[in-house]
C-alpha cells in the first residue's frame, strides 16, 4: 500500500462522524481502510461496509450484527441489489449516520442523491438540509492530512491508486474556495486554490477548474 493511497484513506476515515457507517466498494477503496484500522488502530469506531462483499450472505450477516444494522428488505437475486443496499439501509436504521464514498458508483446512489452531502472524501446522508460547507471546511482545515498532496518524497507512480483518486479532493476543495472567495479570506483562498490546481493537473482535472 502506497503513503499516497494510505494518506488518502486516512482522509476518508477522517470525512466521517463517531461510530458512523461507512459504504464503499472495490478492493483499492476498501483494503487500505481496513489496514489502517486494523494495524494502526485509526477510526475503529467506523463500521466499513463494502457492497461487493456484501453481496456474500455469511458476510452480511456477520458485518450487519457487528454493527448493530438491519437489511431486511433486499434479496440476492435483486438487479440492482448494491443501489438497494445503499437506499434501504439508512431507511431501515434510522439510529446511525451513513456516509458513502466519494469513489462510488453513481448509479449505486442515484436513489439517494438529493439525501446526500459531501462533507470531504465522503457524502453523508441526511434527510435534512445540513451545513455540509462548515463540515468541509472542518475536514480540510484540522482533520484531513494534506501534505502528501504537495511534497512526494517518495516519487510516485503517476498510476498509483492513490494519486489517481486525489482527484476527488476537487469537488469539497472547490466549495471550500467559493466560500473563502465569498468571505473575502484572500489568504486561504490563494492557498487552496494553488492546491486545488496542482491536483488537477496531476489527475488531468484541469476542465473542472
Amino acid at each position: 500500500l502506497s503513503t499516497s493511497l494510505l494518506s488518502y484513506s486516512y482522509n476518508v476515515l477522517m470525512s466521517v462522524s463517531t461510530n458512523s457507517v461507512l459504504i464503499t466498494e472495490g478492493e483499492n477503496t476498501t483494503l487500505p481502510l481496513l489496514a489502517l484500522q486494523d494495524l494502526w488502530n485509526v477510526r475503529t469506531d467506523v463500521a466499513i461496509l463494502n457492497l461487493d462483499m456484501l453481496k456474500y450472505a455469511d458476510y452480511r450477516q456477520a458485518k450487519l450484527k457487528s454493527a448493530g444494522l438491519v437489511l431486511t428488505s433486499i434479496s440476492d437475486s435483486d438487479t440492482d441489489f448494491r443501489q438497494q443496499v445503499c437506499s434501504i439501509l439508512p431507511a431501515e436504521n434510522a439510529g446511525h449516520k451513513f456516509y458513502y464514498a466519494l469513489t462510488l458508483a453513481k448509479e449505486n446512489i442515484a436513489t439517494l442523491k438529493d439525501q446526500l452531502y459531501v462533507v470531504g472524501l465522503a457524502s453523508q446522508h441526511s434527510a435534512t438540509r445540513i451545513d455540509n460547507l462548515a463540515l468541509i471546511k472542518q475536514n480540510l482545515e484540522k482533520e484531513f492530512l494534506l501534505d502528501y498532496l504537495t511534497v512526494d518524497f517518495n516519487g510516485t507512480n503517476p498510476y498509483d491508486a492513490g494519486k489517481v483518486l486525489s482527484a476527488n479532493y476537487l469537488v469539497p476543495m472547490l466549495l471550500l474556495y467559493e466560500d473563502y472567495a465569498k468571505n473575502n479570506d484572500k489568504e486561504r483562498q490563494d492557498e487552496l486554490g494553488a492546491l486545488v490546481h496542482r491536483i488537477a493537473a496531476n489527475t488531468d482535472k484541469e476542465d473542472l477548474v
